[in-house]
C-alpha cells in the first residue's frame, strides 16, 4: 500500500474548522469513519486519543501525525486536514498545528504499517509540500498537494540515491 492509496479524496479536507487539539481529532475521527462502515466514529476518536495519551504525536513546524490501532479494520486508512486556525498541540516546538495526517491500523500491526507512517512524516517534512498545502484553497487541492508533489520529491530522492 502506498500513501496516495492510503489517503484518498474523500478523507481530505481543506479549510477544516476546530478550536483545539481534541476538535481536530474529533473531525479527523468523521472523516476516517465515514467510509469504514465496521468504524464508528467513536471507536476511531478512542483510538486517536489512546495514542495521544501516551505523547503529543506533533511533529514540529505546525504539523501532527495522530495514529492509533482499532478492531474492525484489515488495513490501514488515512486522512488529511488542514485546519483554518491553528490550534494548541503541545509540540515540542511550541508551534500551533494546522496541518495534520492520521492513520489508523488494525489492532495486529505490521511493519508495513509503521513504515507509512514513517513516509507521511517525511512527506509533511519536505518544506514544499507543507507550502502547498497551507496555500491549497479546496480539499482537491490540498489532496493534489499531498499526493502529487509527495510523488515527485519520492521520486526525486530516490533518483538522487541511485
Amino acid at each position: 500500500m502506498t500513501l496516495n492509496e492510503l489517503v484518498i479524496p474523500a478523507r481530505v479536507l481543506a479549510n477544516a474548522k476546530a478550536e483545539s487539539r481534541k476538535g481536530a481529532l474529533e473531525v479527523l475521527s468523521q472523516l476516517l469513519s465515514k467510509d469504514q462502515p465496521e468504524l464508528t466514529q467513536a471507536d476511531v476518536m478512542r483510538g486517536l486519543v489512546a495514542r495521544e495519551r501516551l505523547g503529543s504525536t506533533a511533529i514540529g513546524g505546525g504539523m501532527a501525525v495522530p495514529h492509533g490501532r482499532v478492531a474492525g479494520i484489515d488495513q490501514a486508512v488515512g486522512a488529511l486536514i488542514r485546519l483554518n486556525e491553528p490550534v494548541d498541540y503541545s509540540a515540542d516546538d511550541n508551534v500551533p498545528v494546522d496541518l495534520m495526517f492520521a492513520m489508523l491500523v488494525p489492532e495486529e500491526c505490521s511493519p508495513e504499517h509503521a513504515g507509512l507512517l514513517s513516509q507521511a512524516t517525511v512527506r509533511l517534512s519536505d518544506p514544499e509540500v507543507r507550502r502547498c498545502m497551507r496555500e491549497a484553497k479546496t480539499s482537491k487541492a490540498l489532496y493534489e498537494c499531498f499526493a502529487d508533489h509527495g510523488e515527485n520529491v519520492h521520486h526525486l530522492r530516490a533518483g538522487l540515491r541511485a
